[in-house]
């Protein structure tokens, strides 16, 4: 992470009769967006219980096509003629560990280019797993092992860029309807606490809305991914850079701005490990004074930091 430090208070009571020998007080903004963008993800491994073979003058459209890189019109996953209802799974796995230390936040795109056949995805839910590579995905296109241990991912935004309607279901997946363009592309944004991901799941599912049942949006209920990718970022607090911090013997005091949570941490040195004081704060547009009868003595380093 790279750290801006906005101020730094040293305060020493040198009074040997003083129970604090010496408190540090240091605040620092760790920048979301700043100096850290999202990387993208390379994909590997791709593997489908179902892949479109050749049928009715097409070529095959198979899983591994999803992450080739390639967009046009004649390219990516589909599942006919095993529609109409039927739920199917593709999985890729990452080349490398995915995961910060604080939290993750993934960006996925689906992209549909399969110009004037509008063959976007109905329905669909995203998983990761941190399942070791040789237990899943065997690169097969039908029938392959898409078996670990997922966990669902619950999306904290998804948009379609064509403008149809996404709705999130109790299930975590996302419901697609409304505007069906030619061609689309949805981004979806999620959180998470998992480190050392090596692989991430999308299954495609059928529902009453969607035409002969889905998954997918197209007349027959047919899908085509033309490229699925995916970004992942470290999850980053901020904090104004209006913010002061303050101390006295046993407490902290900081400005806040409405709309904000704070918290704040101390450590032992500026490399931590960070401990909370407290639990998590509102901020009401006035200083906040937090106390710590903790001090014993010992040297302190304070931060606050915006959380989500």
């Amino acid at each position: 992470m790279r750290r801006q430090v906005l101020n730094q208070i040293s305060a020493m009571k040198n009074s040997p009769s003083s129970k604090l020998a010496k408190l540090v007080v240091l605040l620092w903004v760790v920048l979301s967006g700043a100096g850290i963008s999202a990387a993208p993800i390379v994909l590997t491994n791709a593997t489908a219980t179902y892949s479109q073979p050749p049928v009715g003058g097409f070529h095959a459209f198979s899983a591994d096509q999803a992450i080739d890189g390639i967009i046009n019109n004649d390219n990516g996953w589909g599942a006919y003629p095993q529609v109409g209802g039927i739920a199917q799974t593709a999985v890729f796995q990452t080349v490398t560990d995915v995961g910060f230390t604080g939290g993750t936040k993934l960006k996925f795109e689906t992209i549909h280019q399969i110009a004037s056949l509008s063959h976007g995805l109905g329905r669909f839910r995203l998983s990761v797993t941190t399942d070791n590579r040789s237990s899943y995905a065997d690169r097969r296109m039908t029938n392959g092992n898409v078996t670990a241990n997922w966990v669902v991912l619950t999306p904290l935004s998804y948009v379609s860029q064509g403008g149809a309607t996404m709705q999130l279901l109790q299930d975590g997946s996302i419901l697609v309807s409304g505007n069906n363009p030619p061609t689309d592309r949805y981004t979806i944004i999620a959180q998470t606490t998992l480190t050392n991901i090596t692989g991430v799941r999308l299954e495609v599912l059928p529902h009453a809305s969607l035409p002969f049942g889905g998954p997918g949006r197209a007349t027959d209920g047919n899908f085509i991914l033309t490229e699925f990718t995916m970004d992942a970022a470290p999850i980053s607090p901020t904090i104004p850079t209006t913010a002061k911090l303050e101390v006295s013997e046993y407490s902290v005091r900081f400005s806040t701005v409405t709309d904000q949570t704070y918290q704040v941490q101390f450590a032992q040195s500026a490399d931590g490990p960070w401990t909370n004081l407290g639990g998590p704060i509102a901020g009401t547009g006035l200083d906040i004074v937090v106390p710590d009868r903790q001090v014993q003595g010992q040297a302190k380093l304070y931060r606050v930091i915006v959380v989500p």
